[in-house]
C-alpha cells in the first residue's frame, strides 16, 4: 500500500513539468545531449514520445508522460544537466515512468523508438537497451 501511495505522489509531481513540453523542444534537447546523456535514455525518451503519439492511453497516462518529458526537458533540474552526473535524475525519472507503463508500449511503438535512436547512433545494442 505504501507503494501504491509513493508512486501516486511521484506521478502527481511529473505531472507539474508538463509545461515545459513540446516536441520541437523535445527533439532540440536530443540533437544536444544525445551522446552526453546516453543510448539507453534516449531510447527511453523515444518510447515515452512515441507512446503519447501513437499509444492508446488514458489521459492520466498522457500527462505523465508529457510531466516526464518536461522534465527531461528543463535543464534546471534536480541535478544540472551541465554537472557529470547530471543526467542521472532524467534517467531515473524516465525509467520510473517506463517502468510503470511498460505494459502500454506495443511492438510498433518498439520500432518507431528504435528506428529514430539509429539517427542518434551509429552502433546500437538492442539488448542493452531491452525493457
Amino acid at each position: 500500500m505504501k507503494n501504491e501511495a509513493e508512486d501516486k505522489e511521484k506521478k502527481m509531481h511529473i505531472e507539474a513539468y508538463g509545461e515545459h513540453y513540446t516536441p520541437k523542444e523535445l527533439f532540440s534537447k536530443l540533437a544536444r545531449v544525445a551522446k552526453n546523456a546516453g543510448i539507453k535514455i534516449v531510447y527511453f525518451v523515444l518510447i515515452l514520445y512515441y507512446a503519447l503519439m501513437y499509444g492508446d492511453l488514458s489521459v492520466k497516462e498522457k500527462s505523465i508522460i508529457i510531466g516526464a518529458l518536461g522534465y527531461f526537458i528543463l535543464p534546471v533540474d534536480l541535478i544540472p544537466d551541465l554537472l557529470p552526473l547530471g543526467y542521472s535524475d532524467d534517467l531515473s525519472l524516465i525509467v520510473f515512468v517506463v517502468t510503470k507503463m511498460k505494459q502500454s508500449f506495443t511492438d510498433e511503438i518498439r520500432t518507431m523508438a528504435l528506428n529514430k535512436l539509429k539517427k542518434y547512433f551509429s552502433e546500437i545494442d538492442e539488448e542493452h537497451i531491452k525493457l
